[in-house]
């Protein structure tokens, strides 16, 4: 199996990378089809909201993995989790309670993008001060907030929409 050890604004002391490979190793015991698995170290916060389900669309992860593991499992999932530990926020866990609701709007998200991907409008469309965390910003280079700006009043009526989901 392969493991990556990588970061994003720090540095990985060699007792980071250690525990983070001996960490990933002990998930073979649970699912021996692991091939590769890659740890990303952020110096970043949380800065989701107490509310979270699938912030505006752009936080999906906690429930298209509790449904991938009830298929998988063939058991229902009660609860997913984002876990945060980064030197500037600390350690910090958010739950999110799979409620019918939630899956639902989980559901409703993925159809959205789908339809957006089908129909071509969905262009990128970074949520305001977005880009100021976003470790991408280099790939998208320092125009993309008058870029968005301009784009604002050409949403798409779905986009719109998924960004007001909480």
């Amino acid at each position: 199996m392969i493991v990556t050890i990588s970061s994003r604004h720090m540095d990985v002391t060699p007792a980071m990378k250690t525990f983070a490979e001996q960490k990933a190793n002990k998930l073979i015991k649970y699912y021996d089809l692991i091939q590769e698995i890659e740890v990303i170290f952020d110096a970043g916060k949380d800065r989701t909201k107490d509310t979270l389900v699938i912030g505006g669309g752009t936080v999906l992860q906690p429930l298209v993995y509790a449904a991938v593991a009830e298929a998988m499992l063939g058991a229902p999932v009660g609860e997913s989790r984002l876990f945060f530990c980064t030197s500037a926020g600390g350690f910090k866990q958010r739950p999110v309670l799979l409620t019918p609701s939630a899956k639902a709007m989980a559901l409703g998200a993925l159809e959205t993008i789908d339809r957006a991907i089908e129909l071509g409008p969905l262009a990128p469309s970074p949520a305001e001060h977005a880009c100021t965390w976003c470790e991408f910003r280099p790939v998208c280079g320092p125009g993309e907030t008058q870029r968005v700006a301009r784009k604002r009043a050409e949403l798409s009526a779905d986009l719109v929409f998924l960004r007001s989901r909480p």
